[in-house]
């Protein structure tokens, strides 16, 4: 699949600076009625302080992911349905393909986890526990695979991949490793507790954070090996950011650890945020930011942990991952309040609302500037960066 530049061509939230350009406002309109489902979102807090075993009534929160081609984007729609779903020069979006069909006679279930676009393979992990490997470009499974792969636990984490493994954390605790050739599985890890944080991949070594028993845990990547542990005072479900020989965590405890990879994931810094942190943080340079449930949001250095600024509105949770855009780091809360602020001072520079609305599965940063947002009502929504004007790609039903 060649890619081609676009207006709406869209980048992950963690990629390159997008370039900024006017906002336009247009009308659209499905191809077919695209359905796209409310989000579960993540579990009351409360209940995660409780330490509860499940997910009640799950939906999944998966977020919608680059198709990398034709300003196309990979959209859950329905519950346990995925969609390639284009938006044409014209604006209006059309649905290319979906799997599973009515035809197919499967309930893939809820889906927490990113689905993984490599090449023309895109790998979706259910809750169920099964590893579906689709052709990114036709929406049908891959033949080289005797049906989805089945691992036998739940899966919330988002898989890793290593251009031949994909390695799947499970709410078990487990650590498995799925030969893309084939579909073959093999256990590298067996554990306890629950894994959420995505499963994070540098050089050689796989790291795992545990809600349950509130450790990051670094496993070679080859024999499964634990190369070394690191508790923390709190649990964590956030996503990992790593600046150089740093891994940076955000926890429960109401703070963010620097652990020194290069010292047995030894903490070097420890920095209170004030509030619980469940979104990734970012990157950009010697900075991070990080977002809190308590309407924080942090700037600080990341080889010391010294803090630059705080912006503090505590109305907010946010559980979104921040974007940076042309200087200003835009941050959505759950209530759909989305605020841009000066990345180099933390001055607000403007705020919208979505009324009726909640966001809490991460952002896109698409081609021509803007970032894009799938609420949990299941529209999809524009935001500029430069003043936070909204445009409405799409609307859930």
């Amino acid at each position: 699949m060649q890619a081609r530049r676009t207006m709406f061509h869209v980048k992950h939230a963690g990629g390159a600076t997008a370039h900024g350009g006017p906002t336009s406002t247009f009308h659209v309109k499905h191809h077919r009625r695209l359905r796209i489902p409310f989000l579960a979102g993540v579990v009351a807090l409360s209940l995660l302080a409780a330490g509860c075993t499940q997910l009640a009534q799950p939906e999944g929160w998966a977020p919608p992911v680059d198709a990398e081609a034709a300003s196309s984007i990979f959209v859950p729609v329905e519950r346990g349905t995925i969609a390639l779903v284009e938006i044409t020069d014209g604006g209006a979006p059309s649905e290319r393909w979906r799997f599973p069909t009515e035809a197919d006679e499967l309930d893939l279930g809820a889906i927490y986890a990113t689905p993984v676009l490599q090449g023309d393979r895109l790998y979706v992990a259910t809750h169920g526990g099964e590893v579906y490997a689709l052709n990114a470009e036709t929406g049908r499974p891959v033949e080289d695979w005797a049906g989805p792969v089945d691992v036998g636990e739940r899966i919330v984490a988002t898989p890793a991949f290593n251009g031949e493994r994909l390695y799947v954390a499970t709410e078990q605790g487990n650590l498995v490793a799925i030969e893309v050739a084939n579909g073959s599985v093999s256990t590298l890890t067996e554990g306890e507790g629950r894994i959420w944080s995505p499963v994070t991949l540098h050089e050689d070594t796989l790291f795992l954070g545990n809600l349950d028993e509130r450790r990051v845990r670094a496993v070679s990547k080859s024999t499964g090996d634990i190369v070394w542990e690191q508790p923390l005072a709190g649990s964590t479900a956030a996503g990992f950011a790593l600046a150089g020989d740093l891994l940076i965590v955000g926890s429960f405890d109401r703070a963010l650890h620097g652990l020194d990879l290069a010292a047995g994931g030894e903490e070097r810094w420890r920095l209170d945020v004030g509030g619980w942190v469940m979104a990734q943080p970012l990157i950009d340079g010697d900075t991070v930011y990080a977002l809190t449930t308590r309407g924080g949001v942090i700037a600080a250095s990341a080889s010391t942990g010294e803090q630059h600024w705080q912006f503090l509105d505590e109305e907010r949770q946010f559980r979104s991952r921040p974007v940076l855009v042309d200087g200003t780091l835009v941050a959505a809360a759950k209530d759909g309040t989305v605020i841009g602020l000066d990345a180099a001072t933390g001055q607000e520079r403007w705020r919208q609302t979505l009324p009726d609305e909640e966001i809490e599965a991460d952002p896109l940063v698409l081609d021509a500037g803007g970032v894009l947002y799938l609420t949990n009502d299941g529209d999809l929504v524009r935001i500029a960066p430069a003043d936070g004007a909204i445009q409405r790609i799409g609307a859930g039903t």
